[in-house]
């Protein structure tokens, strides 16, 4: 079984300089940001922002994780109403396999959606995949991503 280390414990022990090295504990990804790929929408006042065509919105960053518990953060502006959906889904591999699904609906204005993600190893090619609706008005101001716990196996 592998061994949970909170990151802020981390920081104290001789062992962080290596996990430092290759891997921040919390990352900001805003819409200019180059690992964002934007398919069906614009970058528009520094927000990603729908088109009204249904589909894939973004995806991005493909960075590494390692085995831990992370933090992720969508921050931005919608209007959803009805049965209209967006989905947010967190895959590895391009795409390849999807870790965790989630759908937001029926809300209006600013937000800041917050999800858990675990996993048990490390992946290679981390992103965040948005799907809109066309009717959908959705805005993406930023991605957080903040690693809670590390596991040690």
């Amino acid at each position: 079984k592998a061994e949970k280390i909170n990151f802020s414990d981390l920081k104290r022990s001789k062992n962080f300089i290596l996990v430092e090295k290759t891997f921040r504990n919390y990352m900001t990804y805003f819409a200019h940001d180059h690992r964002i790929k934007v398919l069906h929408g614009r970058i528009e006042n520094d927000e990603i922002t729908t088109v009204g065509v249904e589909g894939v919105l973004l995806f991005g960053p493909y960075i590494d994780i390692f085995a831990g518990k992370y933090e992720i953060t969508i921050k931005g502006n919608a209007e959803i109403f009805n049965h209209d959906v967006i989905e947010i889904l967190f895959t590895i591999n391009h795409g390849a396999l999807v870790l965790i699904q989630h759908q937001l609906n029926n809300f209006v204005d600013d937000f800041s959606a917050k999800f858990i993600l675990e996993v048990d190893q490390a992946y290679s090619y981390f992103e965040v995949v948005i799907k809109v609706g066309g009717n959908n008005n959705f805005r993406l101001k930023s991605i957080d991503i903040n690693l809670l716990e590390l596991y040690i196996n």
